[in-house]
């Protein structure tokens, strides 16, 4: 087997955007043991803190081709869902700088390297997480049953390394969309131009986002497996592409969330193409098909279908079978 290609950057590095100040006064100063060391911290919270920041990190190889790709993680996750699959396969980030895009991750607020605001009287909601039961339901790797967790049948996610996959999963507030809005509006600003490849619930954030900036944001959008879009009275005349994986029949929540997009596209008067990776041959797919097994395809055939061919220096399925 020869060894896959390297990639050479030009250039590399990182940005937060958005954020406020808040300010919080009349707390009490209480003293904690901070580490093993320091037994008796004072801990003053009264202060102002940065908070409600994106965090995006950026990759431009230095045979440069494509135009940039924005990456926007889904609800509970972070950014490390695009680099690397649980079980160290190559991730969407990295095989889209080996075709030629420069590449932006985004975190956004309260996950990941965002950060996220640890103060109760700041934002209303507490945070969730999710269970691994819930997870491997929700994202659709199989079924809940009385004795354990089932696969379904022909499933494509290395569910081997599941639980490992779970150790990146963060928590989330339910009431910080509007902030994650506006930080993701001023990243889409500063990057520019750009294909924007969205998942789940990172879906409806995009699609809100664009039909504020109408023109000059989006080459055009992806939206991987989104969890219900709402409708928009402006968007601009970009290319729309809804992905689906396999087994949306076992789960009514995404029966429904489906036809919420697809009915929230139609009300706005926007031709949403929907593609069913099964339609093509690539029948298995989870919720998160940038980590299921044959992620690669799944890449390929979005850029097939949004991606100008002469922006492509060379496509990922030759790149695979080279390597």
């Amino acid at each position: 087997m020869t060894k896959s290609p390297g990639v050479v950057l030009a250039d590399f590095g990182s940005f937060h955007v958005g954020g406020r100040l808040a300010e919080i006064t009349g707390e009490d100063r209480t003293t904690i043991r901070l580490t093993e060391t320091i037994t008796e911290f004072v801990h003053d919270p009264n202060g102002r803190y940065a908070i409600e920041g994106a965090y995006v990190q950026y990759m431009i190889p230095e045979a440069a081709t494509g135009k940039p790709v924005l990456l926007i993680h889904g609800g509970g996750m972070n950014g490390s869902v695009w680099e690397t699959t649980p079980d160290g396969r190559k991730g969407w980030m990295r095989l889209l700088l080996e075709a030629g895009y420069p590449v932006y991750v985004v975190d956004m607020v309260e996950r990941g390297r965002a950060g996220f605001c640890a103060l109760e009287s700041v934002w209303a909601s507490r945070p969730i997480m999710r269970s691994i039961e819930d997870a491997w339901e929700t994202f659709r790797i199989g079924l809940r049953q009385p004795d354990g967790l089932a696969e379904h049948p022909g499933q494509r996610f290395p569910t081997d390394h599941f639980i490992k996959g779970a150790y990146a999963w963060s928590p989330r507030w339910p009431d910080t969309e509007s902030a994650a809005a506006a930080a993701l509006e001023k990243a889409i600003r500063r990057i520019g131009p750009c294909h924007i490849i969205a998942h789940s619930s990172g879906s409806a954030t995009a699609f809100q986002v664009l039909s504020g900036l109408a023109t000059g944001g989006a080459l055009s959008l992806c939206l991987v497996e989104p969890a219900g879009l709402p409708q928009v009275p402006d968007f601009p005349d970009v290319p729309l592409l809804a992905v689906w994986g396999d087994f949306i029949g076992s789960s009514l929540l995404w029966q429904a969330l489906r036809e919420t997009s697809r009915t929230a596209c139609a009300a706005s008067g926007l031709h949403l193409e929907e593609l069913l990776l099964s339609d093509i041959g690539l029948a298995g797919h989870s919720h998160l098909p940038m980590q299921d097994l044959g992620n690669e395809r799944v890449l390929g055939a979005i850029l097939t279908r949004l991606v100008r061919p002469s922006e492509t220096r060379l496509s990922l399925a030759r790149r695979q079978t080279a390597s």
